[in-house]
């Protein structure tokens, strides 16, 4: 299966890389190391959860990464 973060936009890929390399699925996390609002923040997690690179989020917000990918 070849996810579409490989074939994303530059933004994408770089949300998916911020995640990966932080190890924290977190829209807020993301939000301020890329400097974008947070609504776009939360729908990069929300991509990644649709193409199974994190869990949904829990009860309380925490998300699982599923997929380890290295850059």
């Amino acid at each position: 299966m070849v996810f579409n973060y490989l074939m994303g936009d530059d933004l994408y890929r770089q949300a998916v890389e911020t995640v990966m390399s932080e190890r924290k699925a977190s829209p807020s996390r993301v939000q301020r190391i890329m400097d974008v609002p947070y609504g776009v923040a939360a729908g990069f997690l929300a991509r990644m959860e649709k193409e199974g690179l994190v869990s949904p989020a829990d009860d309380i917000g925490k998300r699982i990464i599923l997929r380890h990918l290295k850059f």
